[in-house]
Parts: structure tokens; sequence; C-alpha cells
């Protein structure tokens, strides 16, 4: 599937930009994120998450940490200082442990540790996106 492709519908127009470098992990998260109501838009790296995120409003992002051209915490630091997405919710699932790293603490509204269980992505999408949801959440 080429990036940037919408998957799935939803009724309430929950949108996930979901960025990984891995196609396969890209396309079993979109069905579940389908499966759960999310309309999906997928990025292979951060730049190109960027330029997504000029063109779509999302209301979460679940990013991974280590990918070329542009990693994760790069990606989360640009969204950040952007006046128009600083305040999309952005959550960071990755092997790569960053549970002690201020900037990414600073970056993330939840940190996620691969592997993590589906439901609790899935529960931290959704936790993130309420209203009332501040400072970082520690998964794994």
């Amino acid at each position: 599937m080429k990036w940037g492709t919408f998957v799935g519908k939803t009724d309430d127009g929950r949108i996930v930009l979901l960025v990984d470098d891995n196609r396969e992990v890209r396309d079993l998260f979109s069905k579940i994120l389908s499966i759960e109501g999310y309309a999906v838009i997928q990025a292979g790296n951060g730049i190109e998450a960027l330029d997504l995120m000029k063109r779509y409003s999302v209301d979460v992002v679940l990013t991974d940490f280590q990918m070329p051209e542009m990693n994760g915490l790069e990606f989360a630091v640009q969204v950040k200082s952007n006046d128009r997405t600083r305040h999309t919710p952005l959550v960071l699932l990755s092997a790569t442990s960053m549970m002690n790293s201020g900037a990414a603490l600073t970056a993330f509204s939840a940190l996620l540790r691969k592997p993590c269980p589906l439901e609790d992505v899935i529960l931290t999408l959704s936790r993130v996106q309420t209203p009332d949801a501040t400072g970082s959440v520690i998964v794994g």
C-alpha cells in the first residue's frame, strides 16, 4: 500500500497517522485500527509523515523510533514546534528504550515498548485523545 492512503472508514472522523518504515507493521496496525474505528494514514518515515500532516488533520499519531531519513523523536520535535500540529497527541511504539529520555517524555504523549499487547496500544491511543490527558503515559 502506498503511504498516504486511507484505510478504513470512521463515523466519528477519528484519523490516526501510522508512521513506521516496516510495511508489514504498518499493514497489520492499519487493519487492527480500522476495525477499532479509525481511518488510517500511513507514512514510512518522519519526513513523509510531516508532509501528510500538512495535508490532513489527524487526531493521533502512532510512530516508531528508528526509521530512515528522520527518526521518531526528530519527527515529534517538528510536530511540536508547529502551531497547527503541536497539540496532536503522539504515541511512540518502539523497541528502542526511550523511557529515561527527557526529550521523549516531553515530545510524546505516551511511550510504548515493543513488544506491546495490541490492547495496550488501542487503549493508549484512546487515552491520549481525551481532553484531560496530561503528561506522558509509559507502558512496558
